[in-house]
């Protein structure tokens, strides 16, 4: 039987105790949140310091949850994470939450919304978390080793957190990861108000967690030839491409499109409905 072993009344326990890094808390120290009217945080330094593990919540974005640690992690491994009955319910199973991984570097652990969203609702319950990973560093003879948080010392931090994120802009999937680039009539440029939404799409693309790809699609108005609005968009699409490509997105992560004036999102029957038919959309995929 893997034996518990608890650092005081510390926010995590490792089970077994090795020589790998720990992730004790301070004795009684509560959760630390700040606010803010884009960002919501709420975390606790671990291990003296040197490690700090955080919910957070931006406008627009789901909850997320990491553990910074310093030193460096070298090695990767996947992760099952799962809610864990208080001590004193050591009859009760395990809760399946989901999977991550632990990756290399002072960040290993990154966990995805679906995850952090369970991970925050056990903890509010009075249940513990745990993460369980493989480490190739281990030999035989070790067990594997798991990491549980616990739901210690998380009131009043908890009350504070959620009534900061109650505050923010409500979260719209469709409208988050959807962007639209449109461009004047007859022409591929990229114009002002183009360039400060990629901008601003670059500076989100750094704080994604999960991304697997951006997919471009690039349309034109009814206007003109089917030819011509083929070629339009087919250039539509490169400007956009290029531009992503110089400010640092991988090719291998960009996939692409172009059609005519065929399905119209907006009525080709005004001039606004045609102005947003002449664009180029970019989804992000996860």
């Amino acid at each position: 039987m893997i034996k518990r072993i608890q650092a005081g009344l510390g926010l995590l326990l490792l089970y077994p105790l090795t020589n790998l890094a720990q992730y004790p808390g301070l004795t009684g120290e509560p959760w630390q949140v700040k606010t803010g009217m884009e960002k919501c945080s709420m975390s606790r330094q671990l291990n003296q310091g040197k490690a700090v593990a955080s919910f957070n919540h931006e406008t627009g974005k789901r909850l997320s949850f990491t553990i910074e640690h310093h030193p460096f992690i070298s090695i990767a491994s996947a992760v099952k994470v799962y809610a864990s009955p208080s001590l004193w319910r050591h009859d009760q199973p395990l809760v399946p939450l989901g999977e991550s991984l632990r990756k290399r570097g002072n960040q290993p652990f990154k966990i995805s919304a679906d995850v952090a969203e369970k991970m925050l609702h056990y903890l509010s319950q009075g249940q513990g978390t745990l993460f369980s990973y493989q480490d190739p560093s281990l030999t035989k003879r070790h067990k594997q080793p798991q990491l549980t948080l616990s739901p210690a010392f998380l009131q009043p931090g908890l009350a504070e957190f959620q009534a900061c994120v109650q505050a923010l802009k409500p979260f719209d999937p469709k409208l988050l990861d959807r962007i639209e680039i449109r461009f004047n009539y007859g022409s591929a440029a990229l114009s002002p108000k183009a360039l400060l939404t990629l901008t601003d799409l670059m500076t989100r693309l750094k704080k994604e967690y999960n991304l697997a790809g951006l997919k471009i699609s690039g349309y034109t108005d009814a206007g003109g030839h089917n030819h011509q609005n083929s070629e339009m968009a087919r250039m539509r699409v490169l400007s956009v491409e290029n531009h992503l490509i110089a400010a640092g997105i991988p090719v291998e992560l960009l996939t692409s499109h172009y059609l005519d004036q065929g399905k119209p999102r907006y009525s080709n029957n005004t001039a606004a409905g045609r102005a947003g038919n002449r664009r180029v959309d970019i989804q992000i995929i996860r």
